[in-house]
């Protein structure tokens, strides 16, 4: 999957997110199914002239039906801003997908849970956050195999950091765009996040 989102981090400023993830099976029969995923992801900012920052993410995995899945992973992510010396985060996840509802012919609304363990370099603290993401993907006949997606996500700091983290300091994206699958095993999602 390739996503590319177009996003306002500030009214006067716009920055292009370009994410390439790769998924896959590693092995195991039955009713769970091992998988692996490995992620790369570019933000580029100031009205799109500078890399702000880049993410890595490997993570594991466990499909206990067809859209349920388990996942733990590592997520690194080198900061470059403008005003300050850059920056390495660090960060272990786990999370939960499922859907709340399925009709592939209607609507899907699926939910992602996930509770990251997050530090940086040469700071003590670390920082508990939860997210939350509800997304709708809307199936219409009429686009073909293009479907809409929409898809709303809190981030939710659980502690103050001496590199930071506030705990009152919520934050909120909601996207809009389509998912186009090129083939069985490659698709594209453009769109905008607010």
């Amino acid at each position: 999957m390739l996503a590319v989102v177009a996003r306002p981090a500030h009214a006067d400023d716009l920055q292009l997110w370009a994410t390439a993830v790769a998924q896959g099976p590693i092995g195991g029969q039955g009713d769970v199914r091992p998988f692996a995923s490995f992620e790369l992801q570019q933000r580029v900012t100031d009205s799109l002239s500078r890399p702000s920052l880049s993410v890595i993410r490997l993570a594991l995995g466990a499909r206990l039906a067809p859209d349920v899945a388990l996942l733990v992973a590592y997520h690194f992510q080198p900061s470059y801003p403008a005003d300050r010396a850059g920056f390495d985060e660090h960060r272990l996840w786990q999370q939960i997908a499922f859907p709340l509802y399925r009709d592939p012919q209607r609507l899907v609304v699926n939910v992602r849970l996930r509770m990251e363990q997050r530090w940086q370099r040469g700071a003590d603290d670390m920082g508990w956050r939860a997210r939350a993401m509800l997304r709708v993907q809307l199936p219409l006949a009429r686009l073909g195999k293009a479907v809409p997606v929409l898809w709303s996500e809190a981030l939710l700091p659980l502690n103050d950091t001496d590199w930071g983290q506030r705990r009152n300091v919520r934050q909120f994206r909601h996207f809009i765009g389509v998912t186009v699958p090129l083939n069985r095993h490659l698709g594209l999602e453009p769109g905008y996040i607010l």
